[in-house]
């Protein structure tokens, strides 16, 4: 049974805060929201994290949570204003605390726990393209990593693979709400692990391995924006790596890159126009854009420093970004044309998970 709790302190919390810059509810403005907590990463460890809203110029700053917890994850509704995120709230005693999967609706503070279970862990909350359920793994049913699929109001959970599956990396759901698309390890080709790519229907029906003559390690498989093709990457080493693309039954597999060193390509998102792909890579982990074809590949952010996060606004027109600065993890935006960028946010240390909200 789902338990709603009464987020009274978000209330005391808003009106104690000083007046923003600009207001927080002025629909006008496009807002982003994300984890921090300072100091070193024990204390984001031991539970000393909070998650904020700003618009997206930096004024409006405004904590959303004042109680210190683990907060990660987060991911926000295509809908409507509202995020959800994993957290240790219910039982924050330590480093082994379980994170549990929420939704705050931004609008009227409501928060829902939609796991109510401090005995298994939960991961990477996103919400299906019409915004009423989200899909998460978690290690609920047998410990191992699981898919399984929530309504916004707690109701209807349910798991969309079998249990005893391994999961690998993240997962990835098609824009018509059709399909989903995972990573599974095993150990085939004389006994070497290897990661699958499996194409369930959203239902969890009909699986189907799309990658059974790719040894080693297959990753990051993710939809285009017209749900035509697969794109995914191929490691046969630790260091090597290429792009490929496929059809969504896993026939006519092209190569979008060669195999090279350092050719990472994670957390790939599609632009909206389907004429860009975004991705973090290389040997610093930076943030690119290149053509879907492969050509015209632009480096972001071309310095040491690593990209740990970043997020596509909805409407396609920017990109925000958390990157680590000699231990500080600052937020930048930048249009997709990459005409401007801005430092945001670099009075908290450590800023995670930055996510945009709806825009209207």
């Amino acid at each position: 049974m789902r338990l709603i709790i009464s987020f009274v302190l978000f209330v005391i919390i808003l009106q104690s805060c000083s007046e923003p810059t600009s207001s927080s509810n002025n629909k006008s403005v496009q807002q982003i929201v994300f984890s921090s907590y300072s100091g070193s990463y024990f204390n984001y460890l031991r539970d000393s994290t909070n998650i904020f809203l700003m618009n997206i110029d930096g004024t409006g700053f405004t904590n959303i949570t004042n109680k210190l917890a683990r907060y990660d994850d987060i991911s926000s509704s295509p809908t409507e204003k509202k995020i959800a995120f994993v957290s240790n709230l219910a039982n924050t005693t330590g480093f082994d605390a379980r994170n549990e999967l929420y939704v705050l609706d931004l609008n009227t503070n409501e928060l829902i726990n939609l796991s109510n279970t401090t005995s298994a862990y939960e991961f990477k909350p996103t919400f299906m393209p019409d915004g009423n359920s989200i899909v998460f793994i978690s290690t609920k049913s047998t410990g191992n990593y699981q898919l399984y699929r929530v309504n916004i109001d707690g109701s209807n959970l349910h798991p969309l693979n079998d249990p005893d599956e391994m999961i690998w990396d993240n997962f990835s759901l098609s824009n018509d709400s059709r399909y989903i698309l995972y990573h599974k390890r095993s150990y085939d080709f004389g006994n070497k692990f290897t990661t699958h790519i499996i194409r369930r229907n959203i239902d969890g029906t009909n699986p189907i391995n799309l990658t059974p003559d790719f040894e080693y390690i297959c990753s990051g498989a993710t939809f285009n924006f017209d749900n035509s093709k697969i794109y995914f990457s191929h490691a046969p080493t630790g260091i090597q790596a290429a792009l490929f693309c496929m059809n969504i039954d896993g026939s006519e597999k092209e190569t979008i890159k060669d195999y090279s060193d350092w050719a990472i390509y994670k957390d790939m998102v599609f632009t909206p126009k389907g004429d860009k792909l975004i991705f973090i890579g290389g040997e610093f982990f930076d943030l690119f854009v290149m053509d879907i074809n492969g050509q015209n590949t632009v480096n972001i952010t071309d310095n040491p420093w690593r990209v740990q996060f970043y997020d596509l606004s909805h409407n396609g027109k920017n990109i925000v970004y958390a990157i680590d600065e000699g231990n500080m993890l600052n937020l930048y935006i930048t249009d997709i044309e990459l005409s401007e960028v801005n430092l945001i946010q670099g009075t908290l240390q450590n800023n995670r998970h930055p996510r945009f909200l709806i825009y209207n």
